[in-house]
């Protein structure tokens, strides 16, 4: 498999975006009112102000448009740790 130039693809297809490495979920979902769409092991997410570009471990890329519903996302086990927000004394 060709390595995935992620750097060619966020200059390309959205400039002015965050990228966040999501390699910690096993799935993810995207609810519409009359679709989910579901990515298997995403590796890398580029969010705009038009939506959201989703690699997955196969290279595929996934556009999806704001106006889901609900975002869902299904942690690799022993890999989702939520941070402590207590103050530290």
């Amino acid at each position: 498999m060709e390595e995935i130039d992620i750097q060619q693809i966020e200059d390309l297809i959205f400039p002015l975006n965050k990228k966040i490495v999501i390699q910690t979920e096993a799935a993810r979902m995207y609810e519409f009112s009359d679709k989910l769409i579901e990515i298997l092991e995403p590796v890398v997410m580029l969010a705009s102000n038009k939506g959201h570009l989703v690699v997955d471990y196969e290279g595929k890329g996934h556009y999806i448009p704001y106006g889901w519903k609900r975002l869902i996302f299904v942690p690799k086990k022993g890999k989702f740790e939520i941070p402590d927000l207590k103050e530290k004394e």
